[in-house]
């Protein structure tokens, strides 16, 4: 079975998630954890990583039955021509979210590609991003051209060349 890069109805992220599970598809929705502030309290809310995208794990037989769920538009690229992802990039972004690192969503940018070598992350690659309180690491899925940050140590990167 391969990983299909879903596109979704903004907000209804968790709903297909719910759904594709009771058709006993797998499913990756990756999240983070945003901090909402009211007048009164602040609440943590988990979020969709990639907004309006999530992942499933399924045999092709499964696409009209995931394509009929209420708050799907299509499987990436088109649904005439789905094309699984690399195993890796979901296994990298699972990395990521379970380093116990904080992980943001970003923007897609381009940058020199490195290796992470030390560390919770090490084996993971990605792009660096500098910031002026650190280094983010940006893990891409790049069907989606989206990606997650998260913040390193710079000792624990090096160019990807030059780790190969």
């Amino acid at each position: 079975m391969e990983w299909y890069a879903l596109w979704v109805l903004s907000n209804a992220e968790f709903l297909v998630a719910d759904a594709l599970r009771a058709k006993g598809i797998a499913v990756f929705l990756p999240t983070w954890t945003d901090v909402t502030q009211w007048s009164d309290r602040r609440k943590e809310v988990q979020r969709p990583l990639f907004r309006g995208y999530l992942f499933a794990r399924c045999e092709p037989r499964a696409f009209r039955a995931i394509l009929d769920i209420a708050g799907m538009i299509d499987i990436l690229p088109s649904s005439m021509h789905p094309l699984s992802l690399d195993k890796a990039e979901i296994d990298n972004v699972r990395h990521a979210l379970n380093s116990g690192l904080k992980a943001l969503p970003c923007e897609y940018l381009t940058g020199d590609p490195v290796l992470i070598d030390r560390g919770p992350l090490a084996g993971v690659k990605g792009i660096v991003q500098r910031t002026k309180n650190g280094t983010r690491v940006v893990v891409k899925i790049e069907m989606l051209q989206r990606a997650v940050s998260v913040e390193v140590d710079s000792r624990d990167v090096v160019a990807e060349k030059k780790a190969a």
